[in-house]
């Protein structure tokens, strides 16, 4: 399958649509809430901080609902399936778009903003900040966006380390709000972020656990034991839930009927499939795909 099913979002295409002029960005500022996004979900491969200053906002991380407000922070991990439900008329947001290779081989110390992807994958890391970290953050987005905008000579090198000074700014608050009670598990963690970037390349057509500790050069045993310890999951759950996920998008989408889902996802047949939806989530795929329908009409 040379493209996944669901629509997968670089930051060219943010840019441009298209991207026609064919120049690669690895990041890039926006003030806008796109509006073709809504009601389409969308995968995306990039690094996103969402800022909220006014209005409020309703979407979906991976089906979870969640609502954005004003002195909010989000940071949204690379994979993740955004879903925009509704917005107010007087919403303002600034979104900052980054690839992680942007950053590499620049810091000393790295913040902990990955770990995000590898403890709450089928969420985001919402951060609301009071006023003295309100006002160093717009400080920070404001720089971000002049230099974005400008043509110094050193643009990129200092829009690296405003982006550097952003997370250093919210990573005590984001290890309060999110990672206040996890332990520094390394080695273990760059494991498990590894098995999530494999499954959510490969879902479609592998589920066996060895091909993924054999990709990870280590046991399959490792691999249950560390997928266990860091997330409090087994592998097979979280195979499985990413299957779910994938399932109940795809069932969304108005070009896949159940038949076809059930083949995208690689199942052996259309009934084998319905009687693993039904069992992951107590209806069929079809009455769920009936209840997703009337509830968008």
């Amino acid at each position: 399958m040379k493209q996944a099913p669901i629509p997968q979002l670089s930051i060219e295409q943010v840019i441009t649509g298209k991207n026609p002029d064919g120049h690669e960005y690895d990041f890039f500022v926006s003030d806008i809430v796109d509006c073709t996004l809504r009601y389409q979900p969308i995968r995306h491969e990039f690094y996103l901080i969402s800022l909220c200053t006014a209005g409020s906002m309703r979407i979906t991380i991976n089906l979870r609902e969640q609502k954005i407000e004003p002195n909010m922070l989000l940071v949204y991990s690379p994979h993740q399936i955004i879903e925009i439900l509704e917005f107010s008329s007087d919403i303002k947001i600034t979104n900052l778009f980054f690839k992680k290779e942007f950053l590499l081989g620049n810091m000393i110390n790295p913040p902990s903003v990955d770990k995000l992807y590898v403890h709450q994958s089928d969420s985001c890391g919402r951060i609301t900040l009071d006023e003295k970290n309100m006002g160093a953050v717009l400080t920070l987005f404001s720089l971000i966006a002049e230099k974005s905008a400008g043509n110094h000579p050193y643009k990129r090198e200092m829009i690296k380390n405003f982006i550097d000074a952003l997370l250093y700014e919210i990573e005590p608050s984001y290890k309060i709000n999110v990672l206040e009670s996890m332990e520094k598990l390394s080695r273990k963690e760059e494991i498990m972020k590894g098995f999530l970037d494999l499954l959510s390349r490969n879902l479609y057509k592998e589920r066996s656990l060895k091909f993924y500790a054999d990709s990870l050069f280590i046991s399959t045993q490792y691999l249950m034991e560390i997928v266990k310890e860091v997330s409090g999951k087994t592998a097979g759950d979280l195979i499985d839930e990413a299957v779910i996920l994938e399932a109940q998008v795809l069932l969304k989408l108005p070009k896949y009927n159940v038949a076809m889902v059930s083949q995208l996802l690689n199942f052996a047949d259309q009934s084998f499939f319905g009687k693993f939806f039904k069992r992951k989530i107590g209806i069929s795929p079809s009455q769920y795909r009936s209840s997703v329908v009337s509830a968008q009409h």
